[in-house]
């Protein structure tokens, strides 16, 4: 666990984010809280859990039956004379509550109980999407979620026919990356010039059949990134190979 994620916290927040300490019961600002988002973690901004499986338990604290996969760790506690599971941010080792499983509660059996000073809210109306396509995309993923104000950093499968004209190198190897982002923390040229020089320093670049997909999903994001795609093309020896396609409806 690194000091350096922690050195902005008040000291209610260090208390318990960094030296593993718990709010009052129903004390927290995200106890009866209910809005469409992403919760992420205080102390590093990465994301946690989304609104979708938070949940009334009734215990005072936040409760989520499931997490944002790879997101949360898990270790063996023993701190009060029985066993429990404590679960903390793989990014930053910051200590969130507990987890509890066998409540029935919801579907899932599962329950997060964290602390609402371990982690903060980000509504989905203020954030921008965008989505990547093409082949081996994890090292994208990977290196994106180290800018800050990109949030919700996820690898799929999509749907072949998306791609039924876009000449990829091989089809059967095609994912795409959807990533969220807060246009007040960064912007989208930040983003597109950091996957730009991923792009460039890699393979990527050593064949000239290999495509990078781009998916927006508003015009004026179409436009930026066709515009900015012209100026790098201008000074690149070796053009940049990108597809960009509008789309409505979520993937």
């Amino acid at each position: 666990m690194s000091s350096d994620y922690f050195y902005h916290l008040t000291e209610e927040e260090k208390n318990i984010l960094k030296h593993k300490g718990t709010e009052p019961p129903f004390s927290g600002e995200y106890n009866d809280f209910y809005k469409s988002g992403i919760f992420v973690c205080r102390a590093c901004n990465s994301p946690l859990y989304q609104s979708k499986s938070k949940f009334d338990s009734g215990c005072g604290w936040p409760s989520f039956d499931d997490e944002i996969p790879g997101a949360i760790e898990r270790f063996r506690d023993t701190s009060l004379g029985r066993v429990r599971t404590e679960i903390c941010c793989v990014n930053c080792g910051g200590h969130l509550g507990h987890v509890f499983v066998g409540e029935k509660f919801t579907d899932k059996n599962v329950r997060h109980c964290v602390n609402s000073l371990s982690i903060r809210f980000v509504d989905h109306q203020k954030l921008q999407q965008i989505i990547l396509g093409g082949e081996n995309l994890w090292f994208f993923q990977k290196k994106l979620k180290e800018l800050e104000g990109v949030y919700l950093c996820k690898v799929n499968k999509v749907k072949k026919t998306i791609f039924d004209n876009i000449e990829f190198i091989n089809k059967t190897n095609i994912n795409f990356l959807k990533f969220y982002f807060n246009s007040k923390k960064t912007t989208l040229e930040t983003i597109l010039n950091f996957v730009w020089k991923i792009y460039a320093s890699t393979n990527f670049l050593k064949k000239n059949t290999n495509r990078l997909l781009i998916l927006c999903n508003d015009k004026k994001q179409k436009l930026t990134i066709e515009k900015m795609i012209l100026q790098k093309n201008k000074i690149l020896k070796n053009p940049i190979f990108f597809n960009i396609l509008l789309y409505e409806d979520n993937i």
